[in-house]
């Protein structure tokens, strides 16, 4: 859970005007879907940066944590491929560009070879 120091951050930077009008963007780097959710619940989320070791230690699978991460924040979200090829890194990117917010798991997985 996110702390209460974060919560009163968070309230008094969308009340100030002042604070407002400064021009910073908030970038998470987690795979904790719970984290980031609670996060831009809370008007704090700009984007998400985070890689399969993040996603990893998560617990959860990579294209489907992922494919969470771009349905809960509507700003951009930095993501690794996970195939170790040329033609399956290309494929992951084709595929995220066309789709990023849906069907995550139709992406072609990396070999175990």
């Amino acid at each position: 859970p996110i702390s209460t120091n974060i919560r009163m951050i968070a309230a008094t930077i969308r009340t100030s005007r002042f604070l407002k009008e400064i021009i910073m963007k908030f970038f998470v780097d987690s795979a904790d879907v719970n984290e980031i959710r609670e996060l831009n619940d809370l008007g704090l989320v700009d984007g998400v940066t985070t890689n399969p070791s993040l996603i990893r230690k998560s617990g959860g699978k990579i294209l489907d944590v992922t494919g969470q991460i771009c349905r809960i924040v509507k700003g951009p979200v930095s993501s690794e491929v996970v195939a170790t090829d040329y033609e399956g890194m290309m494929e992951q990117r084709r595929c995220w560009r066309a789709s990023p917010t849906t069907s995550p798991s139709r992406c072609r997985r990396p070999s175990t070879a």
